[in-house]
This record gives C-alpha cells, sequence and structure tokens, in this order.
C-alpha cells in the first residue's frame, strides 16, 4: 500500500508540474518527464495492487478510479443503475392493468401529440409510469440517505420529503386556476388600495423637461398606509409594486410609440425600535437603486397551505433559498432587519394543468404569522387572527389592482409594541421615456430612491430624485439629488 501512496503523491507533484509548466515554457520538457515518471509509477503501483486484489475487490477499485476521473475528482455521490428503476416501471405498468386491447388505440389515436411539453393530456399508460415512479422513489427514499445536487458541503442526510426535490406536481391546498390581479409589464389598475392616479405625461416634445419635474409624483405615504372603503379598517401595504404608463392611442400598439411611464417598488422591513433614526439616517446617503437590499424570498416547491407550520415550510427558511432572516444590508447599513413578506409561486405549463397562468402570492413571512397569531383561512391568500378576522392578505388573488400584501395596521402595532420592533420601507423607482419599438431608444430617466417609518400618524419619510446615470459605478452610493420630497 506504500506504493500506492507513493504513485499518489508522485500524481499530485505531477500535476503541479504541468501548472508550473504554464506559467514557464522553459521547463516544459522537464515537467513532461516529471509527468510520465509519475505516471509510470502510478500504473506499476496500480498493477502491484490489482495483483492482490479478488475479482470482486477489482471491480470495485475499477469503478472508483473510473468515478474519480470523470466525475469532478470523485465528489458526486454514487448514482444507481436506472436499468433496476426501469425494469421495476415496466413491470409495475403491466402488472397494474395495462394492455394492448384495453388502452393501446386509446393511448396512440385518442391522445394526438403534443410534443414532450408537461401541460398536456397522457396516456393511460404515462399514468401507470407516473404511479411506478413514484412507488420506487419513495422505496429509495427509505432505505438510503440523500445528498441534494450542488449542495454537497451539508453531506448525506435523511430524505426529509418531497419539497427537497422536483417530484411535487400539483398543490391540493391552493384551487386558484390563476390570480385576478398584479402589477404587469402593461402596468396596474386602480384599486381602493393603490388608488393614486398619475396622468401628468406633459408635454410630447418635452420629454426631459417631463422627466426632471419632482413635483408632480405620487405622495408614497399614501400607497404605505390605506383605508378599506367598506369599513375605513387600516392596511399597511408592506411589498408593493406600482406602475403607472401612458397609454397609446387608440389604434396603436403600446410599442408603436413613444411612451412614458413611473413606477415604485416598495419592500418593508422589520428593524428594532431603537434603530429606526439610525436606519433612516444611513437611507440619506445611499442609493436603493440595484436591488441589492434584502428581497423577499420566493418559493415554488412548497404547497401555499404548507407555510408558515409545516417541515417544507421551515426547509425554505433558509439563505440558500433567499430567506437571510435577521441580516445586516450592505453598504454599511448599521442595523440588521428582517424582509416581512414571503412570495409563493404557482407556475403554468407543468404538470398541472388546473392553472391557466403563472401567478405570485404574497403572503406575511414565518415569523409574522406566528407573532400575529395568523392562520390560513383556505381561501387565496388570506391569513386570519385569533377572532377569525381578516390580518394579512393578497388582494391580487380575488381583485385587479397593483401588486400588494396587506396586514391589518392596529394588529401590527399591537404586535411592535409587543416585541419593541418597528416597520420601515425601502422605496425605488423611475420616471422615464422609452422610445418607440421593441429595442427603444433610451431617454433621460429619472431615479427616486427613500425610506419611510411606520410614526404614530402614518407613514413619514423621504424620496430623493436623481437624474439617471448610466454608468453607475459604485451601486449603492447616493448622487446628488435634484430634490428630496419628505412627508409632511
Amino acid at each position: 500500500m506504500s506504493k500506492w501512496l507513493v504513485a499518489a503523491r508522485g500524481d499530485a507533484q505531477a500535476e503541479d508540474s504541468v501548472d508550473g509548466g504554464t506559467r514557464d515554457l522553459g521547463n516544459t520538457e522537464e515537467h513532461d518527464l516529471e509527468l510520465a515518471r509519475a505516471e509510470a509509477e502510478r500504473d506499476a503501483t496500480l498493477a502491484a495492487l490489482e495483483s492482490v486484489l479478488t475479482e470482486e475487490h477489482a471491480r470495485g477499485l475499477g469503478a472508483v478510479l473510473a468515478a474519480k476521473s470523470s466525475d469532478d475528482d470523485g465528489r458526486r455521490p454514487p448514482r444507481f443503475d436506472l436499468r433496476l428503476i426501469q425494469r421495476y416501471v415496466l413491470w409495475r405498468v403491466f402488472d397494474l392493468g395495462w394492455t394492448t386491447e384495453r388502452f393501446g388505440h386509446f393511448d396512440r389515436f385518442s391522445i394526438g401529440y403534443h410534443g414532450r411539453g408537461a401541460s398536456k393530456a397522457e396516456r393511460i399508460g404515462k399514468k401507470y409510469q407516473w404511479i411506478a415512479y413514484h412507488e420506487i422513489m419513495a422505496l429509495v427514499a427509505d432505505h438510503f440517505r440523500y445528498r441534494e445536487q450542488f449542495r454537497e458541503e451539508n453531506g448525506n442526510q435523511a430524505y426529509e420529503g418531497s419539497w427537497q426535490d422536483h417530484f411535487r406536481d400539483i398543490d391540493p391546498s391552493c384551487t386558484l386556476r390563476s390570480s385576478r390581479g398584479g402589477t404587469s409589464w402593461d402596468g396596474h389598475s386602480l384599486a381602493w388600495w393603490g388608488a393614486a392616479r398619475y396622468d401628468n405625461w406633459g408635454d410630447p416634445s418635452g420629454s426631459r423637461e417631463w422627466v426632471m419635474r419632482c413635483d408632480d409624483l405620487p405622495k408614497v405615504e399614501d400607497l404605505l398606509s390605506v383605508a378599506h372603503p367598506e369599513d375605513a379598517s387600516r392596511w399597511l401595504n408592506v411589498q408593493g409594486y406600482f406602475n403607472w404608463k401612458q397609454q397609446p392611442p387608440a389604434d396603436r400598439e403600446l410599442t408603436d410609440v413613444e411612451r412614458r411611464e413611473l413606477w415604485y417598488i416598495c419592500t418593508a422591513y422589520l428593524i428594532r425600535a431603537q434603530d429606526g433614526e439610525a436606519f433612516v439616517k444611513w437611507a440619506e446617503g445611499v442609493d436603493f437603486w440595484g436591488r441589492w437590499m434584502p428581497d423577499r424570498p420566493e418559493v415554488y416547491r412548497m404547497f401555499l397551505g404548507e407555510h408558515g407550520w409545516s417541515p417544507a415550510s421551515r426547509y425554505f427558511q433558509q439563505a440558500y433559498f433567499g430567506d437571510e432572516g435577521w441580516t445586516q444590508p450592505n453598504h454599511g447599513c448599521p442595523v440588521k432587519v428582517r424582509v416581512v413578506a414571503f412570495e409563493y409561486l404557482r407556475e403554468a405549463s407543468g404538470f398541472d394543468c388546473s392553472v391557466d397562468e403563472s401567478y405570485t402570492l404574497r403572503l406575511p413571512a414565518s415569523e409574522l404569522v406566528t407573532g400575529l397569531g395568523l392562520r390560513w383561512s383556505g381561501n387565496g391568500a388570506d391569513y386570519l387572527d385569533a377572532a377569525g378576522r381578516l390580518a394579512a392578505f393578497d388582494p391580487t388573488a380575488h381583485a385587479n389592482g397593483p401588486s400588494a400584501l396587506l396586514l391589518r395596521e392596529d394588529l401590527v402595532r399591537e404586535f411592535l409594541a409587543r416585541e419593541n420592533l418597528a416597520i420601515c420601507w425601502a422605496v425605488f423607482g423611475e420616471k422615464r421615456v422609452l422610445g418607440a419599438g421593441l429595442m427603444p431608444e433610451h431617454h433621460a430617466a429619472l431615479r427616486m430612491s427613500g425610506a419611510y417609518m411606520l410614526g404614530d400618524k402614518g407613514s413619514v419619510g423621504f424620496v430623493k430624485c436623481m437624474p439617471d446615470d448610466l454608468e453607475m459605478e459604485n451601486p449603492g452610493s447616493s448622487p446628488n439629488p435634484l430634490a428630496t420630497i419628505r412627508s409632511p
């Protein structure tokens, strides 16, 4: 075995020699000789080792060496012989009752050919294959340890559930075929939680003058705290996206003409109550453009009804999946923050043919679900408090309007006072002109960046208006603003 170690060391020396040869072409011949000598020693050592191994052990050694040489230094875990699984699947299809007489004509002629896309009607034989596939995967999960692809640093672990991989193809807890609203490429529709209008599109010939105006912007504080028209209850919008677009003439498409637009993205965070002043002061000197602040995590492998309580929900509460918990932002932020929102993504064009189009629902983060004592209602993204009253919801699940997550303000204030916390918002946006065509010419633009805090009488804060700099050499730095708009 000492010869094996010597050869291995020779291999390493040879590799070092090759690396060095790339740096010093003058020593190429010397390195080639060293490499050849190391390879000869390795081959001799392997031959000596194989001469004393049994046939079974020799096959095992050959498999190890093959894996090491062809599979990223052998760090990937060994794989199953797929032929075993394929034979089981085929046997199980016939065992479940598939025959040519029963299903042959239907599977061949009644379904039609739809390519290899997932969202389509399937043959009876294919459905039997799915049954067999999930059976054999359950057997494997029960008897072997699990290593997630691209996460080898965590080592082998016990398999926790089907959310760890792409085995789920339908969410039985969610019956929504699509969402009713949400901000899209075409902008947003007005709604009670996004009632601010913008119609000041200016003189068509004065695009730069329109862009650089700072006194006609919608008031951000009116977007962050809103009143329900039915009962005057107050709601906080903790994840809002608003996009006002200039509409083209009735006989033209949106991209046929030069158009103007204005948008804001408002993201709320929990911070410790004593950190509010420090956060706002710090925000005065930075630019939130570039989306470098902690963002809400987005998950699609978890059932909607599992959020906030289940093992699957806890599994996705880690930085690898975008949930950074309490974290300190970049660019010298003096405080730690916690994202308030969480996004559940439902994708169309998959095996679940009950979804008409992809959509996203915004949910309260698990920490808020626990802290506010919420439970899911079973309807859309509606969450109820202990008394059964609506306490948090994404209104776009049921109505048209801008993307939002609304939390009942009185309940939030009680929670903040009890936990010695506060809510702040990081806001950024743009006022811009887009040229006609799918590859529009760039025009001047105005960037907005600001911060708000939930105060005793609503949200208070500021928005800085800055001319757009195409060459942002230092994202996060704040150029001199044209104006700073502060709430009353």
